[in-house]
């Protein structure tokens, strides 16, 4: 490796050491400027267990001993939840770049202070969270299709979330509690990627139907676009997103598949797109998302969810389910 090369790499660390955290890896290790210098999470074994498998160096048991001992300009956060507003809050502290796993705290009120803390430290700008989906190949296709279209701009978001399912029941209390910041801010983020302006009417409608929620929220933007946001709670539905304007709507249903359908057409036409996450077998986003925080770490333009965007998702989800 040339001198060049070696001033070019970028240490990073990662704390957290489940599911996601593997899936972070697997996409950071497709980077050559990128290298994992250390890890650590609450259980030391999962995190040795990550680090002998993947060739990590570091294992560690706090948070400065991992800056310390790894010299990383960037960090990974990955942690269940609960954890989240603790880590972030020591984790600014240090003087790495930070990509977070959203959501950015258990709820509204830990997002909110967590935003305030980080402007607090003067280091809100040092932060991104990783909604993967803006990062979908799908999402950045229609973004770049209406990105000059000052077209009024209906987006419709279907939302179905089941606390009953097998995985989810295995969940501490006060997460299935705050299950719509845990969960459904996925779905809800989209309304912020793709409505503009700001929020200037609203009206909601929560009722039981066959003894389950069911949430309708409608809202008009300052630019004219309209918001059709419906929750089924334990109840079977997909996921899905339609934004439509007067001349094109485009369908994710499932979020990773796009279709459009144009003003003369009776059905949906599916595009068809070339992923690099098929192509590495990694989770689907997270790819163009680290790519991303590669500009974010280089300090150019990007297009990850800024701490103020983040807390507008949970500000949203807030009105929603308040």
């Amino acid at each position: 490796m040339g001198l060049m090369s070696k001033r070019n790499q970028i240490n990073i660390s990662l704390i957290g050491a489940g599911n996601m955290a593997e899936e972070h890896i697997k996409a950071i290790k497709k980077f050559k400027r990128l290298r994992i210098t250390g890890i650590m999470c609450k259980n030391h074994i999962n995190s040795r267990k990550l680090a002998k498998k993947y060739n990590i160096k570091n294992v560690c048991k706090t948070i400065k001993e991992l800056h310390d001992k790894t010299s990383s300009k960037a960090l990974i956060v990955a942690v269940p939840v609960t954890e989240t507003k603790k880590i972030i809050i020591n984790s600014l502290r240090y003087s790495w770049k930070i990509l977070s796993e959203k959501p950015l705290g258990l709820n509204f009120n830990e997002s909110s202070y967590i935003l305030k803390k980080s402007k607090k430290l003067k280091r809100n700008k040092d932060i991104v969270v990783g909604f993967n989906r803006r990062n979908y190949s799908t999402t950045k296709y229609i973004l770049s299709n209406i990105k000059n279209n000052k077209q009024k701009r209906l987006v419709q978001i279907i939302d179905q979330q089941n606390l009953f399912d097998r995985k989810v029941k295995k969940f501490q209390n006060k997460i299935k509690q705050n299950w719509m910041y845990a969960n459904s801010t996925h779905l809800i983020d989209y309304a912020n990627v793709f409505c503009r302006g700001k929020i200037i009417m609203m009206k909601k409608k929560m009722f039981n139907l066959n003894k389950n929620k069911t949430i309708i929220f409608y809202a008009k933007y300052s630019s004219g676009d309209i918001l059709f946001y419906t929750a089924l709670w334990n109840m079977p539905g997909p996921w899905s997103v339609t934004i439509s304007n007067q001349f094109k709507s485009y369908r994710l249903e499932p979020l990773e598949k796009l279709s459009i359908k144009g003003a003369n057409s009776r059905k949906y036409n599916q595009i068809k797109q070339k992923n690099v996450e098929d192509r590495h077998q990694i989770k689907f986003g997270l790819y163009n998302q680290i790519n991303e925080f590669l500009k974010f770490i280089d300090g150019k333009k990007n297009y990850l969810c800024t701490i103020k965007d983040s807390h507008k998702t949970m500000s949203l989800t807030n009105m929603i389910y308040s």
